[in-house]
Order: structure tokens, then C-alpha cells, then sequence
């Protein structure tokens, strides 16, 4: 287990070079705000459920929120994910999506990566005819730093099981991902 103690220390160090202050308690509130942003390695994956449904289902999760740490400025960015796919005779439980992006999303993380950790470990369970997985979130070392802009990033990865199910299945995921670009609503 990691050590909220030291890590305090280092902070209260941080704090003292920095010529600055909080109260007494600031560096242990901070050790314990980054062991829970970072939790992810003491922990382990969720247990995925797993339910049967008729193949061909579609399946779409919208809007499931997250918080995630830069692993470029340990800056929080934050925003919603969204997972469709097409069910190949298996669904995942619907809290199981929100709880899995939860826990990948608690560590330093890129965005990018995140999206892909989240696509692969969902591919591998559900084995859908198509999914796609899209996050949108604002970063805060864009926002309160850097070029200071509000702006949304979007990522995304789409993924077919086979070219029958692409030529099904791709104009649907296209249209879902045009409209899920258009939304650009993360909060503050």
C-alpha cells in the first residue's frame, strides 16, 4: 500500500519551495486526493457480468461521466463516454460499463489511452458484430494553463468483427458518431 504520510512530506516539501501555503492539513489532503485519483493500481478490475440477448441488438450507453488525471501535468481532465455496439448474443450489465470506465479512469492517464484501454477490455468481453467507444472531455491544462481555451477533445475508436459486419453495420456507427461530434457539453 502506498503511503499517504510520505506522500504528504513531499507535498508540504513542494509546497515550501513553492513559497506558498495552505494550513496545516493541505499536504495530507492533497496525499489522499492523489491516491484516490490513482487508485486503479490497488485495485483490482470489476468483474465484468455478463447476460445472453438475441444477436443483432444495439446496444448504446450515453453519457456515463468521468474524471481522469493527465499523466502529461497530473491536471484533471474530465467529460462523458459513450459505448454502442451490436450484440453478437452477449451483453455486459449496465452499471458494469460505468464501473470499468471508473477504474481505468483512476490513474495517470492520456485520453487517448484511456479510450483505448476502455474500447479493448469491452471488445474482449462483449464480442460484438461492431462497437464503437467515444470519450469527450475538456483538460484542465488546456483550460487554466497553456493556451487557456475551453475547448472539447473528442476521441474515438470503431471496431467490426468481420467485413459482413461492417458493410451492416458501418453506416449506422457513422451516423452515431457524427452526432456524438456535435455535442460538445462537459460541464465546467
Amino acid at each position: 500500500m502506498r503511503d499517504e504520510y510520505r506522500l504528504a512530506k513531499l507535498v508540504a516539501e513542494l509546497l515550501e519551495e513553492l513559497n506558498t501555503c495552505g494550513d496545516e492539513k493541505t499536504p495530507l489532503r492533497v496525499a489522499r486526493a492523489m491516491l484516490y485519483f490513482t487508485r486503479k493500481r490497488e485495485e483490482p478490475m470489476p468483474a465484468l457480468a455478463l447476460f445472453p440477448t438475441k444477436p443483432g441488438t444495439l446496444v448504446i450507453h450515453r453519457d456515463m461521466p468521468f474524471v481522469s488525471l493527465c499523466a502529461h501535468h497530473m491536471l484533471p481532465y474530465w467529460g462523458y463516454a459513450t459505448v454502442a455496439y451490436v450484440s453478437s448474443g452477449k451483453v455486459l450489465g449496465a452499471s458494469k460499463h460505468a464501473r470499468l470506465l471508473e477504474w481505468l479512469a483512476a490513474d495517470l492517464t492520456i485520453q487517448e489511452d484511456l479510450t483505448y484501454e476502455y474500447f479493448s477490455i469491452l471488445w474482449q468481453a462483449v464480442k460484438p458484430f461492431a462497437m464503437l467507444v467515444h470519450l469527450r472531455a475538456r483538460h484542465a491544462c488546456m483550460t487554466f494553463r497553456g493556451v487557456r481555451t475551453r475547448s472539447v477533445m473528442h476521441t474515438h475508436r470503431i471496431q467490426f468483427c468481420n467485413a459482413k459486419a461492417r458493410e451492416r453495420w458501418q453506416s449506422v456507427i457513422e451516423q452515431m458518431l457524427v452526432a456524438l461530434l456535435q455535442n460538445n457539453e462537459v460541464g465546467p
